[in-house]
């Protein structure tokens, strides 16, 4: 078992701006001083500046050897950055002689790259890298366009069937709507929704077990039901009050288990995440969490389970929620299936302010086959999303993690060692909390759910450039929804998002429900 720790949290509010205003830097050569002499800076890769008053775009020069007892002479500016093209590198800062010292690298031009400072010689001092130009101009963010009506006010969660080319939605339980899962027709085509079944509890996510079977959890009835999507019948139900699951250490598990939210089929299992809301007496000032637990259950993938298997493995953090694949396929090992799986412990800060200490939000990596082979990647004292998808970044390496408190933001979380490895600037667009995160090539997918329960208060989807030499990295870009965001999922290329507006009913102040489409790839 590895026990990864990010010490000291995770730093908001400290990005900087990759974009500006088109500048350009101007080339220079350097000439050799005395005691020294330089290489000239070679021909840059912009290419031929068509106004022919302009000269060709060229690389900083790089900074000459002094001689021994010499000073180091300044590396060469930045290039002239050509129309279209990009600006110059700062020159490298050449080694300073035996008593010597180094050379000083020379400033990027407009889109340049700091020079390295060169390492100093014998008793001399290293040179200093040139300052990096500026960044080219921001894209600008996509807009978002109408592209169907949901089946419901609101989503509890929206997924996208490739098989069928069509989504699947859990509708929750708010304003009187039903609680039940509904099929759309084929994306571009005419055609309703199609009832698959109705929950008898209220919906909080769904989960495609296959490409016929779906699985809806739900609360208020605690548990989940399974529904055949060709048949729209349920095939099994499952109250979680009436099982008495084991931790994988046989002991019987002590919290109540309920709140049920993201789900995996990992490794011939179905596992689901259970927060255990301890909810005393419906009084907030007593509500807190029991320890949280990741209930799995074999699954044949015919629609049916039985709780007489079902074992509980308690999480390392409190409030699970999301829950995210890491192996795309199980892998044989010893008589079974292994698939590797990750769970989001949200964690309890901010829910009682009466509650004693104040736990971390934690991030679990386990073995769907031994179910306790988990690694614990501790995020510090913050409240993550309580979405229940977790994704993946383009490299499969890093989850994306929406953030709430202490402040808005989102970061992703190399699962293998632990390491935050982009840490977002602090999202002040959004102003209450994220309600999913995706990936999609380079760019991070950020929902801001805007004021939840209030079709009044709008939502937008923030884009993040995770790209190192993307000319917006460090950047966020934003676009607004018309209303209340919910639920999203990436399919075809683009983002797809449900939004809750008001405009229905007679006197058109009644929520409805509809789906957005985003199509940010410009941004790549």
């Amino acid at each position: 078992m590895t026990n990864w720790m990010i010490a000291g949290g995770v730093a908001f509010g400290l990005g900087v701006s990759g974009c500006t205003l088109d500048t350009m830097g101007e080339g220079a050569y350097a000439s050799a001083p005395d005691g020294g002499y330089f290489t000239e800076g070679g021909s840059g890769s912009g290419g031929i500046e068509d106004d022919v008053s302009l000269p060709d775009q060229s690389a900083g020069g790089f900074a000459g050897e002094a001689d021994t007892g010499g000073v180091g002479g300044a590396g060469g500016s930045g290039g002239l950055a050509g129309t279209g093209g990009t600006g110059g590198y700062a020159g490298t800062a050449g080694n300073g002689g035996a008593g010597g010292t180094a050379g000083t690298g020379g400033d990027g031009g407009a889109g340049g790259i700091a020079g390295t400072g060169g390492a100093g010689g014998t008793g001399g001092a290293a040179g200093t890298g040139g300052a990096a130009g500026a960044g080219g101009t921001c894209p600008t963010a996509p807009i978002a366009d109408f592209f169907m009506d949901a089946p419901c006010p609101w989503a509890a969660s929206l997924g996208y069937e490739p098989a069928i080319n069509a989504f699947i939605m859990a509708c929750g339980a708010n304003g009187g709507q039903p609680n039940a899962l509904f099929r759309s027709p084929a994306l571009g085509q005419a055609g309703a929704w199609a009832k698959l079944g109705n929950v008898n509890g209220y919906p909080s996510h769904h989960s495609a077990l296959n490409e016929q079977y779906y699985a809806v959890m739900h609360s208020a009835v605690e548990g989940f039901t399974i529904i055949d999507g060709k048949t729209s019948k349920v095939t099994t139900t499952i109250n979680f009050t009436t099982i008495n699951p084991l931790d994988p250490l046989y002991a019987q598990i002590k919290a109540t288990i309920n709140n049920p939210s993201g789900a995996v089929l990992a490794g011939g299992k179905f596992c689901i995440a259970t927060s255990n809301l301890n909810h005393a007496d419906a009084d907030p000032a007593k509500t807190s969490f029991y320890p949280g637990s990741v209930i799995c259950v074999p699954y044949n993938y015919d629609g049916t389970v039985s709780s007489a298997y079902m074992t509980a493995m308690l999480t390392s953090g409190m409030n699970p929620t999301g829950m995210g694949l890491i192996d795309k396929d199980p892998v044989p090992v010893d008589g079974g299936y292994m698939q590797r799986f990750a769970v989001l412990s949200s964690n309890s800060y901010g829910w009682n302010p009466s509650d004693a200490g104040t736990p971390s939000a934690m991030l679990d990596v386990c073995d769907a086959m031994s179910e306790s082979a988990c690694e614990h990647i501790d995020l510090g004292e913050i409240t993550a999303q309580t979405s229940p998808v977790l994704s993946l970044t383009e490299d499969g390496a890093s989850f994306l993690i929406g953030v709430q408190k202490p402040s808005n933001g989102f970061f992703a979380v190399n699962w293998d060692n632990g390491s935050v490895t982009y840490p977002s600037t602090t999202l002040t667009q959004v102003n209450n909390y994220v309600a999913g995160s995706s990936a999609l090539g380079s760019i991070a997918l950020i929902v801001d759910a805007g004021k939840y329960g209030d079709a009044s208060k709008k939502g937008g989807i923030l884009f993040h450039s995770m790209d190192t030499i993307s000319p917006w990295f460090g950047t966020t870009l934003t676009s607004e929804l018309p209303g209340a965001a919910g639920p999203s999922v990436v399919a075809g290329g683009k983002i797809y998002v449900v939004v809750t507006e008001s405009g229905g009913g007679d006197a058109g102040t009644e929520p409805v429900g509809k789906i957005y489409a985003i199509d940010p790839s410009g941004l790549q």
